[in-house]
C-alpha cells in the first residue's frame, strides 16, 4: 500500500524534530498551509514541493510516496525505464 504524502511529511518532520510552525516560517508560508498539507486537506504548489525535498533531503518522488525507499537513486528509477523513455529524459535534461 502506498504511504500518502500527508503521512511522509509529518514523518519527516517529527523526525528532524521540526515544529510545523518552524517549518512554515522556513519556507515563507502560514503555519495554517502548512497544517494543511499533514492533515491533507491541501497540497504544496510544484516549487513548494520542490522546498520540502530540499528540506528534508529527499526526493520528490519519496515525499510522494512513490518510492518507498528514501535511499533510492534517480539511478535506480532509470533503470525501469525503457529506452524511449531514458532517451526523452536525457533530452530533457539537456534542455535544463
Amino acid at each position: 500500500m502506498k504511504t500518502e504524502f500527508k503521512d511522509i511529511l509529518k514523518k519527516l518532520r517529527k523526525e528532524k524534530g521540526f515544529t510545523q510552525s518552524h517549518i512554515a516560517n522556513i519556507m515563507e508560508i502560514h503555519r495554517s498551509t502548512y497544517s494543511y498539507y499533514e492533515s491533507g486537506k491541501c497540497t504544496p504548489s510544484y516549487n513548494a514541493l520542490i522546498k520540502l525535498s530540499g528540506l528534508f533531503n529527499v526526493s520528490t518522488d519519496y515525499l510522494l510516496g512513490n518510492v518507498s525507499n528514501v535511499e533510492q537513486t534517480i539511478f535506480d528509477y532509470c533503470e525501469q525505464l525503457s529506452d524511449a523513455e531514458r532517451i526523452w529524459l536525457a533530452n530533457k535534461i539537456v534542455q535544463l
